[in-house]
């Protein structure tokens, strides 16, 4: 199962942001604010590299 995150207005250029192996999409969480005022980001939990 693949979760996906996305926060900030789809109108607005996308940003991917991927986490590494042993990681989850929350590792994203810090700074999240200040980026989600210029992009639309899409952060999927990549199940199975935890």
């Amino acid at each position: 199962m693949l979760n996906i995150v996305e926060t900030g207005e789809p109108n607005k250029p996308t940003l991917i942001m991927l986490h590494g192996l042993g990681g989850t999409y929350r590792y994203w969480n810090m700074g999240l604010e200040n980026l989600s005022t210029k992009y639309h980001i899409v952060r999927p939990d990549l199940l199975g590299f935890w």
